[in-house]
C-alpha cells in the first residue's frame, strides 16, 4: 500500500527548448509551487520556444509532459548589459577593459554590439565612446595610473539596452619615480634593528602601492676590518607603512641600508644609504672541554676557542659544581674568571676526593658570556703501595712504618690485608705529605 504523502506534489518545474541556438537541449526555466497550475514566464526575444512541465513529490521527479507547440517571440532591444567588468593596466599608457558577454539566447534580436564609454575621473566631462562586437577593448594613450569612469551598454538592431552605471578603474601602472626619505635606523640588539622612513607621495607611486623593500649590506666585521665582505640581503614589507623590523644581522659589524617603494610594475629608486654598526654579542659555545691528569683533588682542564666570537674575547668564566651522586643536586659551587682571552687550559685544585662534579666553561666578550660547555667527571681515590720500613728509634723498641707512595695503585682489599699482617697501625702524616702507618 503506497504512502498517501508520497503522492502529494511539492512543485512543478517548467523547462524550455529553443531551436535557433541550442536545438534539442532542454533547460530549466522556472519552478512553480505544487498548489499552482499556471506560471508567468520571462522570455527573451527573437527565439522559437517550446515548453514542457514535470511534477516533483517526496520520492522525486516524475516524467515530463508532452512539449507545447512552438512559440516565436518577437525581437526586442536587449534586456540587460554585460556583467563582471574588469579593468587591467598591463602597460603604463594603456587600459584593458573586459567583460562577460551576453549569451546568444539573451541577444533579443540580430546585430548585438557593445558600446564602451570612458572618461578620466573628475577631469573630463565628455565621454569617449566606441562600438565593439568582442567582449574587450583597449584604451590607448592614457595617463599613467589615472582613474577613469567606464560603462558598457548593449544594443542590437532593435535598440539600446538599459542605461548602465559607471564603474571606476585605473590605467596602466609604471615603476615608482621617487625614493623614501628621512630613513633612520635604531639598533635594537646585536642582530636586529628598527628602520623608519617618510612615505612617498601617492602620485609618485604610479600604481597600487605594494609596499616597501629594505636592503642591507654588511660592509665589514670589526674582528677582521681589512677583509672585504659582499654580504647583501633584502626583505619586502607589504602595505602602506613607515617602519619595519629587520632580523638576522651579524654582531660587531658595519652595515649600509637603503629603502625603496614598489608596486605591481616594479621597484622605485633606493633611498640615500644609512650606515650603522651592530654591537658586540656574546660568543658561541666553547667547542670542546676535556679533563686530563685527573688527581684525587685536582684536574687539568683544556678547551678550544669558539669559532664564532661575535666580538673581542675578554676571557672565560669557569664554574665548578660539586654534585650529589644520587640526586645530582648541587652541593657546592664557585667560579673562576680567567682573564686571558688566549687561555686554553687551567689547573683546577681543591676537588673533593671520590666525588662527582661538573665544570661549566663559557667564553666572554664585553657583551657578556656565551652558553656554557659542560662536562661531568668523577674523582677517584688514588691508592698507594704499602712500603714497609723498619725504623730503630731505640735499641729496645722496634716499630714498623708503612709509607704510601704517590701514583702507585693497589686495591683497597690488598691494602687492608697488608696492614692486618702488621697489626693495628697508627695513621700519621710526615712532612713529605706521605701517608705513614706506625706500628
Amino acid at each position: 500500500m503506497s504512502d498517501p504523502l508520497s503522492s502529494v506534489c511539492i512543485e512543478f518545474v517548467v523547462e524550455y527548448e529553443e531551436s535557433h541556438w541550442e536545438p534539442g537541449r532542454w533547460k530549466e526555466l522556472q519552478k512553480v509551487a505544487g498548489n499552482q497550475a499556471t506560471a508567468e514566464l520571462f522570455l527573451y526575444g527573437d527565439l522559437n520556444y517550446q515548453f514542457r512541465v514535470y511534477a516533483v513529490n517526496a520520492v522525486g521527479p516524475g516524467p515530463p509532459s508532452e512539449p507545447t507547440e512552438r512559440l516565436k517571440t518577437p525581437p526586442a532591444a536587449p534586456d540587460r548589459n554585460p556583467e563582471n567588468i574588469k579593468i587591467h593596466g598591463h602597460l603604463p599608457h594603456e587600459m584593458d577593459i573586459t567583460w562577460d558577454p551576453l549569451l546568444p539566447t539573451e541577444y533579443n534580436g540580430p546585430g548585438l554590439e557593445y558600446k564602451v564609454s570612458y572618461r578620466k575621473l573628475e577631469v573630463e566631462d565628455q565621454w569617449q565612446e566606441h562600438l565593439v562586437m568582442r567582449p574587450s577593448f583597449i584604451v590607448r594613450n592614457t595617463s599613467t595610473f589615472a582613474p577613469y569612469e567606464i560603462k558598457i551598454q548593449t544594443r542590437n538592431s532593435l535598440g539600446w539596452g538599459p542605461q548602465p552605471k559607471p564603474i571606476t578603474g585605473y590605467s596602466g601602472e609604471d615603476v615608482p619615480t621617487t625614493a623614501p626619505h628621512n630613513v633612520a635606523v635604531e639598533v635594537i640588539n646585536t642582530t636586529a634593528l628598527r628602520v623608519s622612513w617618510s612615505p612617498v607621495l601617492p602620485s609618485t607611486v604610479r600604481g597600487h602601492l605594494g609596499g616597501y623593500n629594505v636592503y642591507w649590506e654588511r660592509l665589514k666585521s670589526f674582528l677582521s676590518p681589512d677583509e672585504v665582505l659582499e654580504e647583501r640581503d633584502s626583505k619586502s614589507f607589504s602595505g602602506n607603512r613607515t617602519h619595519a623590523i629587520v632580523l638576522g644581522l651579524e654582531p660587531f659589524s658595519e652595515y649600509r641600508l637603503t629603502v625603496s617603494v614598489f608596486n605591481k610594475k616594479g621597484k622605485g629608486p633606493k633611498s640615500d644609504p644609512v650606515t650603522f654598526h651592530t654591537p658586540e654579542g656574546v660568543p658561541g659555545k666553547v667547542p670542546i672541554l676535556i679533563a686530563s691528569n685527573i688527581q684525587d683533588d685536582s684536574v687539568l682542564l683544556e678547551w678550544g676557542i669558539p669559532s664564532v666570537t661575535n666580538g673581542i674575547l675578554t676571557g672565560f668564566l669557569l664554574q665548578y659544581h660539586h654534585l650529589n651522586e644520587t640526586s645530582l643536586e648541587v652541593i657546592d659551587s664557585f667560579e673562576l674568571n680567567i682573564t686571558s682571552p688566549d687561555a686554553t687550559q687551567q689547573q683546577f685544585w681543591g676537588l673533593v676526593r671520590g666525588s662527582l662534579f661538573r665544570f661549566d666553561l663559557s667564553a666572554c666578550t664585553r657583551a657578556g658570556c656565551g652558553p656554557p660547555q659542560a662536562q661531568e667527571y668523577r674523582t677517584e681515590v688514588v691508592a698507594k703501595t704499602v712500603k714497609l720500613v723498619r725504623i730503630d728509634e731505640n735499641r729496645d723498641e722496634t716499630k714498623h712504618r708503612a709509607i704510601m707512595e704517590e701514583n702507585m695503585f693497589v686495591s683497597a682489599k690488598s691494602l687492608r690485608l697488608g696492614l692486618m699482617l702488621l697489626g693495628q697501625p697508627e695513621l700519621q702524616w710526615n712532612d713529605m705529605n706521605q701517608s705513614v702507618f706506625m706500628f
